[in-house]
């Protein structure tokens, strides 16, 4: 990740060919709005829209056909 972080949360998009991470505690333990995407063919990270509230040890689940990635819990 571009963002050292713990207690995040993370998903498989559906075709299982990219991992999304949101959240999680930062530097100094502070909660963070940043989500990022690990594409596995590529091998690379990159930076996405960022949560609308910061938020730790939650859960994410992809909707639909993978336009919306939903954050619960935390």
């Amino acid at each position: 990740m571009k963002t050292p972080r713990l207690g995040f949360g993370a998903t498989f998009t559906r075709g299982k060919t990219h991992v999304v991470v949101s959240g999680g505690f930062t530097t100094g333990f502070k909660p963070t709005k940043k989500t990022e995407v690990y594409s596995i063919p590529k091998n690379a990270w990159a930076e996405a829209k960022e949560m609308v509230v910061a938020r730790t040890a939650h859960s994410l689940c992809e909707v639909g056909t993978g336009q919306f990635i939903y954050a619960f819990g935390g």
